[in-house]
């Protein structure tokens, strides 16, 4: 006789046993990234015994917690499928984004891709000026564009029958017997006179294919004056960014109360007549217009003074008003070039430089067209900063003298050191692991302060680890505290569509050319400490380099997005090379600008 026990098997979880979890850190859930064939993804997995794939594709995890790929994707809706398995568990996370994608045109009917066409803003243009018009389009069909109100068409080329891209331009000239000869490139010349003048005219775009269908679109408000518009403004803002060209890397930076003369306008930019050459360009709102009789903007100049303040060797330029002026350097020379536009030199006039020990020679010239330029010599390796700005009517040009050597043994005895670590109140860029670039920011200048202060220098820090400030007054404070050198510590992110895996390492950025060494020295002792990949050193228009009293350089050392570099930026030893590369580049820089 058989007897049968009945039992009841009863599964627990296992304690201690974690089930799989997915962070992703980037994209974000729905997220627009930009048109690319494909885009990067990190975050990171939990256990560290988990195996991950995304669409399928296995992805390894670094130090078997943090990823990122490098994934193709698919133009509109797009969905990354993220799949973690661990301990006999699966999870899953569906991650949709939206990648923007360039319009298809068709090769059998007429189509224009809208949001190409240029000129997309209201423009007013004066003689002298050229109206470029682009946009893309069927390729293969004959396109032309003309002005409301004129009769003649002007063709749009295209750079092979190929192409979908076509571009023409024309000239306003004033009347005269003869057009201007063009380059070849040149559509056509469109000579306007006054009779002519157009005003709030739209462009009308015409597509013709060799069926003869006809396609047509109107856009844009444009206006053609027969002479500049001619109004004196003043400027408001405390400080106003003067665009030499709408796209200029370097440019003058003038303060409230400076007035110029207004001739014409380019979407929001006003284009600013400096001399008959030269002109500029202002952001809408950055002026008040003055009565049409304010005269145009104008001084005599007689001579000039130098005077030694405390640090400084002053150069005083007396002027009868303020005029728009530019300083510029040369990398490496320890020359300054000073424009002031508008000013005319009366007759007997003349410098001294005083014997001064700094300013080695002055000269200067005067153009027809209404400017003087001045070109200072100094006697100094490297070129410590300036600072120009008035004082009622009279330009002041400060130029600092270098700081004092304390001790020939040990360079950074008696410096003062500006420390910026980047970011805060914002988090700046997030690692895979959710590591904040702001924090690392933080320990990396807080090891370097203690190493600078071990050596004698004074050292200054723009913020405290819970109170951050923004970039305008990390700049102020840069102003104010006039260090002897200024350095901004941050870490790299990468922009949306970048490939994470081409030579992603050491940056260092600059802006004045009196701060290239400063950055050239510390970016070398950066690569060769930490051995990560160059990026070199860039120029860079960044707010936190601008200031022109003292050498200003930006750092990246590392990447935070990378896994490797962010866990590297993670441990005291790394933070600790970073700060040792800092403080010799700093070491090298003293000694070798004597």
């Amino acid at each position: 006789m058989h007897r049968f026990i009945k039992i009841i098997l009863v599964l627990f979880p296992l304690q201690g046993v974690a089930q799989p979890q997915i962070d992703v850190v980037f994209p974000q859930p729905d997220q627009a990234l930009k048109q690319s064939d494909s885009h990067f993804i990190y975050g990171n997995v939990q256990p560290a015994n988990a195996k991950f794939w995304i669409n399928d594709k296995s992805v390894s995890l670094y130090k078997k917690v943090a990823f990122m790929d490098f994934m193709p994707v698919t133009s509109g809706k797009f969905v990354f499928h993220c799949k973690a398995v661990a301990n006999g568990d699966t999870a899953s996370y569906s991650l949709p984004v939206s990648i923007s994608k360039q319009i298809q045109l068709p090769a059998d009917s007429l189509a224009i891709d809208f949001a190409s066409i240029q000129p997309n803003a209201v423009l007013i243009l004066i003689p002298g000026d050229e109206l470029v018009v682009s946009l893309r389009a069927t390729p293969g069909c004959k396109a032309q564009f003309r002005i409301e109100g004129m009769n003649d068409w002007y063709p749009l080329i295209s750079e092979n029958d190929q192409s979908d891209f076509y571009s023409g331009s024309l000239f306003v000239a004033a009347q005269q017997e003869d057009p201007p000869a063009t380059n070849g490139d040149d559509i056509g010349v469109f000579q306007i006179t006054e009779s002519e003048a157009i005003v709030n005219s739209k462009i009308e775009i015409q597509l013709q294919n060799s069926e003869r269908d006809l396609l047509s679109h109107v856009f844009g408000k444009i206006s053609f004056l027969p002479a500049p518009i001619n109004r004196v403004v003043e400027l408001l803002p405390e400080i106003t960014i003067l665009r030499t060209e709408p796209e200029s890397k370097r440019n003058p930076y003038l303060p409230r109360g400076i007035k110029l003369l207004i001739t014409g306008k380019k979407g929001e930019l006003w284009r600013v007549a400096l001399d008959e050459k030269e002109s500029g360009w202002l952001e809408d709102g950055a002026f008040a217009w003055l009565p049409k009789d304010t005269k145009i903007p104008q001084s005599g100049l007689s001579s000039i003074h130098i005077e030694k303040t405390t640090g400084y060797t002053r150069m005083i330029f007396p002027l009868q008003m303020k005029l728009p002026f530019h300083v510029e350097e040369k990398r490496g020379s320890s020359e300054l070039c000073l424009t002031i536009w508008g000013a005319q030199p009366y007759s007997g006039s003349m410098i001294d430089t005083g014997n001064d020990e700094i300013i080695r020679d002055i000269s200067w010239s005067d153009s027809e067209t209404g400017s003087m330029r001045f070109v200072i010599k100094l006697n100094l390796r490297q070129n410590w900063g300036y600072d120009a700005q008035y004082e009622g009517t009279s330009l002041q040009l400060d130029i600092r003298h270098p700081p004092a050597l304390i001790s020939n043994s040990s360079p950074l005895k008696g410096r003062l050191i500006l420390l910026d670590p980047g970011h805060h109140p914002d988090e700046g860029a997030i690692g895979p692991t959710r590591l904040e670039e702001r924090d690392i920011n933080w320990r990396i200048a807080q090891k370097l302060k203690k190493m600078l202060q071990q050596k004698g220098a004074t050292v200054v820090l723009t913020r405290s680890e819970q109170n951050g400030t923004s970039i305008q007054g990390r700049v102020q404070m840069i102003e104010m505290v006039k260090p002897d050198v200024a350095i901004s510590i941050h870490n790299n992110s990468l922009p949306e569509g970048f490939n994470p895996y081409r030579g992603r390492g050491t940056t260092a950025y600059y802006y004045h050319p009196h701060s290239y060494r400063l950055t050239q020295a510390l970016h070398r002792n950066l690569t060769k400490d930490l051995r990560l990949p160059s990026q070199g050193v860039r120029f860079a228009d960044l707010a936190i380099c601008r200031p022109t009293n003292t050498p200003v350089a930006l750092v990246e050392p590392a990447f935070m997005v990378i896994p490797r570099q962010e866990y590297l930026l993670g441990t005291d030893r790394f933070q600790t090379s970073v700060a040792k590369s800092l403080r010799r580049g700093l070491e090298q820089f003293f000694r070798e600008s004597r």
